[in-house]
């Protein structure tokens, strides 16, 4: 009964906890990869379309223009991403620090038409265009997590 107890935990550390690691791996590749297809059509956007924003603010940071200024909506997703540097709202809303004066909503509104939101990357690409509608938002929120750059925390001293 003993040597039964030992084959067990050895099936196990050597087939099937590593089988199950394989399988999520898998699943969050597949997730990324699914979300970078989506992804995949890149225009180049016009930062003139911003006015008197200072692009040195914008450059190089992954850039959510809300073309409605729901506050609702874009508190969700700022609180989410607000401890990322390399993320930014543009908004008509006053509550973040990058603002869209009305008659300059209204032109950028007129080159999206029936969008609210534009996902812009951090090398000036259009991404992706979005409604208010909840799914587009969760898709929103994936595809602004997956364009975040992972940068790895150093250790402290001392830690090998």
């Amino acid at each position: 009964m003993k040597l039964k107890g030992s084959s067990l935990v050895i099936v196990l550390l050597l087939v099937l906890f590593p089988f199950v690691s394989w399988l999520y791996l898998k699943n969050g590749i597949s997730f990324r990869k699914k979300a970078l297809d989506e992804l995949a059509e890149k225009t180049t956007f016009d930062y003139n379309q911003l006015g008197g924003i200072d692009t040195s603010l914008i450059n190089r940071k992954i850039m959510l223009i809300d073309l409605k200024g729901e506050e609702k909506n874009t508190a969700n997703i700022y609180s989410q991403f607000k401890e990322s540097t390399d993320f930014v709202i543009v908004s008509t809303s006053d509550r973040y620090p990058l603002q869209l004066n009305d008659s300059l909503s209204q032109i950028i509104k007129a080159n999206y038409p029936n969008k609210d939101y534009v996902l812009v990357d951090n090398d000036g690409k259009q991404r992706s265009t979005y409604t208010s509608s909840e799914e587009d938002l969760k898709k929103a929120v994936i595809h602004i997590a997956t364009l975040i750059p992972f940068v790895e925390k150093k250790k402290p001293r001392g830690i090998k």
